[in-house]
């Protein structure tokens, strides 16, 4: 994310682009549906990641504007890093299907909670977004699988 920032931060790209969001998101989608999984929970952990991004791009520019920008910092091509993130989709989704009843077990959101510090180890995340991204996750479920205890 800090790759994305520095251009974003140098092209004066707002951080926010919906276009980009969307497009995510309905590729995200379009990858689930073929696994079985409820679009809800999907979205969920999308627009969570997107925050999470979106706090990673502001942590860096509050950062940028109180230290100034590293003067010798060329970034790369935005188009080029969007298709190397893009790539991870996939992995992440084929990760959420692979969740499958993880979810339906007792003290599961506890235990992840207090484990997302090592599992989310990126600057400027905040303690209360790794619960959220944890919380999102527990939502995903294949069509029509609710859990039974």
């Amino acid at each position: 994310m800090k790759a994305v920032m520095e251009t974003k931060w140098l092209s004066r790209s707002p951080i926010q682009d919906r276009p980009q969001e969307q497009r995510v998101l309905q590729g995200a989608l379009a990858i689930s549906r073929k696994l079985g999984l409820a679009d809800g929970g999907v979205r969920r952990v999308v627009a969570q990641e997107i925050t999470a991004a979106k706090e990673v791009e502001f942590g860096w520019g509050k950062q940028w504007l109180w230290y100034g920008f590293p003067h010798d910092t060329k970034p790369p091509n935005l188009t080029r890093l969007r298709a190397q993130l893009a790539a991870l989709t996939p992995k992440l989704i084929d990760a959420l299907a692979d969740l499958r009843r993880l979810p339906c077990h007792p003290r599961v959101r506890i235990t992840l909670t207090q484990a997302s510090r090592q599992l989310i180890r990126v600057q400027y995340v905040s303690d209360r977004r790794r619960a959220a991204i944890v919380a999102a996750v527990l939502t995903v479920r294949r069509s029509g699988s609710p859990c039974r205890r």
